[in-house]
């Protein structure tokens, strides 16, 4: 018979998730206890969320005969994790999922490649209804998703869209957000369809499509997976792969330019702005890049593998006093290989690397993703996928930074 004290331990287990011995603490929050039987839960993308009481959301997507993505919620100070529903069953239910009067084939909602946004009293993301821009007789387009706070619905809000999609024969890496003008600005790919800025009022539904700049190439499966907005409202975004020029996108004026700033290697896999607008820091699968907003100029400022190789990663987070930036090391080529999991801490001031441990026993084999998910306690929130039983990590980073930076 366990002892009180065991049954004590097993019972915050349950609750909390499992805590890794380690020299950065982590947490890992896994969802097969709250999820519907018949739910997977294996693949993410990005997607993950803080609402304003911090609670973090994960949508996490499954590969069945019948594919779909689920959203899931987890509140780091109690411990309750939540099943929060279907997103095929949302469009579903408004008569927006194909076969319909739009699209005569079967559509799934394939994966998300989003972060989860708050606006407006609710969670957004966007999706996918293909792996890859391949095969384009199987794309329909890409679905807008809103999951409210108050109701606990989630909403197709692409059902409005003339053609029930807000990315007719393509989809959505990238989603941010303006409160200021209560907007969603969604970056629709592939090329060959129309890169487009997609600028969505929720509580009006004006919708306003602007042409992306420059181009890139028609490879959507390359397109930079990351958009970002700074206060004064101007989107940073990339139509094509690492190489391609970024473009700026002024909300506010409706100015629509490509900039000089460029990555290098395959593909942008995370864009964070300062808490001023100032400047903004750009993963992609070899370095960290450093792009100065007011004066257009821009610096390499490491590999993210002290080799310098190329690997797969996930992009690099902000640290609460924006002095740092936090990612992981998951693969050992750019488009798979040996398992690494490498988590690293980057100094921007004295530009010095450390590793500050390996997350394999917390995870195992398992690509980490996400970014724009720094709590105001300087916890960092990533989503991983095994193979099965994906879920949320939480890495506490927070005795490593300073406070944030006092709003302006």
């Amino acid at each position: 018979m366990k002892s009180p004290f065991a049954l004590f331990l097993a019972t915050c287990a349950l609750l909390f998730g499992s805590f890794a011995r380690a020299d950065v603490p982590v947490r890992v929050v896994r969802f097969n206890d709250v999820k519907p039987a018949n739910v997977k839960l294996s693949m993410t993308f990005e997607g993950i969320g803080l609402d304003p009481q911090e609670r973090v959301y994960a949508y996490l997507c499954g590969t069945y005969s019948t594919p779909d993505c689920h959203l899931v919620r987890w509140d780091p100070q109690t411990g309750e994790k939540q099943y929060l529903g279907s997103l095929g069953a949302a469009a579903a239910r408004v008569g927006n999922l194909g076969p319909n009067r739009y699209w005569p084939k079967r559509e799934f909602i394939v994966k998300g490649h989003t972060h989860v946004w708050y606006l407006d009293g609710k969670m957004w993301m966007g999706t996918m209804n293909a792996h890859d821009y391949q095969d384009m007789s199987v794309i329909r387009g890409g679905h807008l998703m809103a999951y409210d706070l108050a109701t606990g619905v989630i909403t197709d809000h692409s059902q409005w869209q003339p053609k029930g999609v807000f990315k007719d024969r393509g989809g959505f890496y990238a989603i941010p957000v303006y409160p200021p003008k209560n907007v969603i600005v969604g970056i629709g790919v592939p090329n060959s369809t129309g890169c487009e800025i997609i600028v969505y009022n929720p509580r009006t539904r004006a919708t306003k499509r602007v042409r992306g700049l420059p181009a890139g190439s028609d490879n959507g499966q390359l397109a930079g997976r990351d958009a970002a907005v700074t206060p004064d409202g101007k989107v940073l975004y990339q139509c094509g792969p690492a190489n391609t020029a970024f473009g700026l996108y002024d909300i506010n004026t409706g100015e629509n330019k490509a900039t000089g700033f460029r990555a290098q290697k395959v593909l942008t896999s995370g864009i964070q702005i300062t808490s001023d607008g100032g400047k903004a820091y750009v993963t992609d699968l070899k370095n960290i890049y450093e792009f100065n907003l007011q004066t257009g100029t821009q610096r390499t400022l490491t590999p993210l593998d002290p080799t310098g190789a190329v690997r797969q990663t996930s992009a690099a987070v902000l640290s609460r006093d924006e002095k740092k930036l936090y990612y992981v090391i998951n693969q050992s080529t750019a488009d798979g290989g040996a398992w690494i999991e490498d988590l690293y801490e980057y100094n921007i001031a004295t530009r010095t690397r450390t590793k500050l441990r390996n997350l394999k026993d917390a995870i195992g084999p398992a690509k980490v993703s996400g970014s724009h998910s720094t709590a105001s306690n300087g916890k960092i929130y990533f989503v991983f996928r095994p193979a099965d039983n994906a879920g949320i990590l939480e890495v506490d980073v927070s005795d490593r930074t300073g406070p944030a930076p006092a709003k302006r």
